[in-house]
Formats: C-alpha cells, structure tokens, sequence
C-alpha cells in the first residue's frame, strides 16, 4: 500500500520540483560527481544517467566519473570547490559526520518527507546518514562482509565452514594436516587487515565499544583492544594464514581459492563480481564466526551514498536528481549490476546467492559499522593499517603495536 502512495506522491513530487527549474531557467543544469572503480560500476550508473535525462531532456547533466584513488584524494577538495559538484557520491561514516558538522552539506530532509524517509530505509541505514537529528546523505547501496569459501574443499574433508572460534582454530588445524590454506588473506593493500580488525573487535567486544574505539573515546591500550591482538596473534600460532599475505594483494590470491588450495577468505560482497562464472556456484558465504559467546552478531556493512555539497550552484536541480536516485527501481538496477544491497527496502535485489545471503544477514544483525577506514579520518586510518601490517609481519609482538595505535589516536581522533 505504501508503495503505491509513495510512488504517485513521488512522481507529483518530481513533476512540481521539475515545473520549478524549468521555470527557473531554460537551460537547467546539474553537476554529478561519482567514484567509478569497476567497468560494471560505470556501466551502471551511466545507463540511469541517461534514463533521466530522457526523463528530463530540458536538463543538461555534467558527469564527472572519478576512479578511487583520485576520489580519495580530491574528496575534500572537491567538496568544498567554488562551485561544487551539485551531487556527490560519498562513503557513509567520518566523511559524512565531518562534513555534515562543518556546514559543507545541505540537509536532505525535505527532499524525502519525514514518512518517506522511515518507509524507503531501514533504521540502521537512517542512522548511518543522520547526523545530530538531520539526514545529511542519501542512502544508495550497501554490502556485507564476511567469509567466503570453496564448497569442494569442506565437501572433500568432510567438513561444515566454522561457525565459533573453537571450529576456526579446529579448521586451520585439519586443512594444514590436509595441505589445504586455511584462511586466505591478500593483505598487501593493507586495507583488507582493517577487516581483520575490526571482525575480531565485533566479535570481542561488541558494536559499542568497537564504535568508541572507531572515535578516540578508548585508547588503544586498553585490555579490550590487546585481547583482540592476542585472538589474531592465536590464529597464527595455529597457522591459519597463507605466509606470504603481507606480500600479495587481495586479487593476487583469489586462484588459490577457485582451485581449492584454500578454503576460506573475509572479504567484502564488491568481490564477488570478480568470480568466474563457470566457479560461482563453488563458491559460498557465511558470517564471520562467533568468538564471545551470546554476543550478538554486529557487521560491518560499508554504506555508498550520494551529498548535496552547499557550495553546489543548482540545488533544485540537485533535488530532483536525488528524488530520482532513490527510487527503488533505479536503486534495484545499479546494485544489481554492482553486486550490492540497494538501500531502499523495496528494491529488488534479484536471485544473486549473496545478495541474498547478504541481506539475509544483514536483517538479522544487531548492528552494523562502516569499516575502520570510514569510521575514522584518514590521516589515522593510515597509521592504523600500516601498524596491521606491521602486526602480521611479526605477529609476536602486540605492545609495540598498540602503543602506535595510541600514538595515533591522540594525534588524530582526539582531536574530533
């Protein structure tokens, strides 16, 4: 019924914000601004650019696809640009939080109605764009993490995937006893440790403290935090890891998985679209395994979202964009050619196992972050990866690392 009376207020909606900007000018325009890191992902979006600018055909579109490096450096810059892009794409977590506090984005309240709002998202993904009472982003599309594994290898031994940490550790001893690696990481890139991290302190230490960590209000020293070390330094006691994971990047060691050299890998849903076809079904997922036990499961779940920049020269034009975007037959398009959870609950997500799989879990879970590098600034995200990747190097020693830890949140995060 909802759908129903949201879709025709909606299109009353577009049509009016249309008959403004037309009014306006006769030669409208908008400037989008959007991360592109895959082909599929262009491919994409550029197909609903189009459809609204078939829909629109008096406006004009300026798109400016960004690949994720350049994104990553030039965010800021571009965000507070004179002018601004008219509509951003942006990560959910500090970037939103920060910008949101620093008067450089307009709120999006009045482009949802209040109701529209609470109907079209779901509680999480509203909290994950609500900043002191106002939405402030635009929920696009979101994926899950967890682990990933080859059926044959848990078929051949006989065996279940983990669901606690006491089936891990008896897993990495049974694969290693079979010649089997029993958890791949790609960690060159560093980021993928970030997960690491971050899975072990859900799993430990619950979404709460994981957050307060996430903002500097803990310090890294805490008994808390080495507890997670000493869990990850017993994974490697156990030998649960390829040896060469410091050295190889994620996409380095995904044929060790297709051929069955290994068995499992924590990784985000985005990689899924890199399976050859013909392995897909080979390949399955499950939740990252409990650790503490009745501890609720938390997730990371990193959220994809679009801003209105307040520096932007077009703002109705940009809200009727937004208006656009968050239909849930275009959100049902784009995340479906990415491989992602569209935020809009209505949105069909298709018969894709992960997908499924992935909003399956993501519906049962207490609580989501974002990720370690959008639930903090950059500035420590870096130091925090690097002192991982000194961490798997040399596994032994946990004090040095924490202490870098804290040496880095007093330089970045309690200055929040």
């Amino acid at each position: 019924m909802w759908c129903r009376v949201t879709g025709w207020a909606l299109a009353f909606a577009l049509l009016g914000a249309l008959g403004q900007v037309l009014a306006a000018s006769s030669a409208s325009s908008l400037k989008v601004s959007l991360l592109i890191i895959s082909r599929a992902q262009l491919a994409a979006y550029q197909a609903q650019i189009d459809r609204f600018k078939l829909t629109y055909p008096e406006m004009k579109v300026d798109v400016d696809f960004i690949e994720n490096e350049s994104y990553k450096k030039h965010f800021v810059a571009s965000l507070t640009g004179k002018p601004a892009p008219d509509v951003m794409f942006a990560f959910a977590g500090h970037a939103i939080s920060n910008a949101a506090r620093a008067g450089q984005l307009v709120p999006l309240d009045q482009v949802l109605s209040t109701t529209a709002w609470q109907a079209t998202f779901n509680q999480a993904i509203r909290t994950a764009v609500n900043v002191d009472g106002k939405h402030y982003a635009l929920p696009l599309h979101y994926y899950q993490w967890g682990m990933y594994y080859n059926k044959s290898v848990f078929r051949e031994l006989h065996l279940v995937p983990p669901k606690n940490w006491a089936e891990l550790l008896t897993w990495c001893h049974t694969a290693r006893e079979q010649g089997i690696e029993p958890i791949l990481v790609g960690g060159r890139e560093g980021w993928p440790l970030a997960g690491w991290f971050d899975y072990l302190d859900l799993r430990i230490n619950g979404l709460a403290f994981h957050l307060q960590l996430m903002r500097g209000e803990v310090p890294f020293t805490d008994a808390r935090v080495r507890q997670v070390f000493e869990h990850w330094q017993r994974l490697f006691n156990r030998e649960c890891f390829n040896d060469d994971m410091a050295q190889r990047g994620w996409r380095d060691v995904l044929s060790r998985l297709y051929r069955a050299k290994a068995g499992l890998m924590l990784m985000g849903n985005f990689w899924t679209s890199q399976i050859p076809p013909a392995l897909r079904n080979q390949i399955g997922f499950i939740p990252f395994p409990h650790v503490v036990d009745k501890l609720p499961l938390y997730e990371d779940a990193p959220l994809d979202v679009l801003i209105m920049p307040a520096n932007g020269a077009n703002r109705t034009e940009a809200e009727l964009f937004l208006r656009f975007m968050a239909r849930a037959d275009i959100q049902a398009t784009i995340s479906q050619s990415v491989g992602m959870l569209p935020g809009h609950v209505d949105a069909a997500i298709g018969d894709d196992m992960f997908l499924v799989a992935g909003r399956q879990l993501l519906n049962r879970a207490e609580g989501s972050a974002q990720f370690l590098d959008r639930d903090t600034p950059p500035g420590f995200a870096a130091l925090a990866i690097d002192a991982f990747l000194q961490f798997v190097r040399r596994p032994a020693e946990i004090d040095p690392i924490v202490q870098q830890l804290e040496s880095a949140r007093r330089q970045y995060l309690q200055k929040q």
